[in-house]
């Protein structure tokens, strides 16, 4: 049984290609919205989209390069965006006394200003 709540709606979600927000796009599809998934990764985009049997669309963007987001935004077809996702990040593992804090601030910077310039970027398209 399928729920058509979001129906006529566009969700776009970035870090999309696995894990939570690869969720929260299956869950869009059957509730009936038209998904975009974004990430750096376009092999995982396009794996992505072949279990999601086609879809969605997808488009490479690296959330850490502010061109390539505004770009994005710039290109998208759509005149508004009713749903935004972010789950994408880099993640750092090991121990605390080996990782290097250049490492630690990468990570920082993808969990905040990543997620800034998207949303940035998206405003004039985000709706209400």
């Amino acid at each position: 049984m399928t729920n058509d709540s979001l129906r006529d709606r566009t969700a776009i979600v970035v870090g999309g290609s696995s894990g939570i927000g690869y969720a929260i796009a299956k869950a869009a599809l059957e509730q009936g919205a038209r998904v975009w998934i974004v990430g750096r990764n376009p092999a995982k985009l396009e794996r992505a989209k072949a279990e999601l049997s086609g879809k969605v669309e997808t488009a490479s963007v690296d959330m850490g390069d502010r061109n390539t987001v505004r770009e994005f935004f710039d290109r998208y077809e759509a005149a508004s965006v009713d749903h935004l996702a972010i789950t994408a990040a880099t993640a750092v593992q090991g121990a605390f006394a080996d990782v290097e804090i250049d490492e630690i601030e990468t990570m920082f910077a993808s969990k905040f200003f990543g997620p800034y310039r998207v949303v940035q970027a998206a405003l004039p398209k985000l709706r209400q």
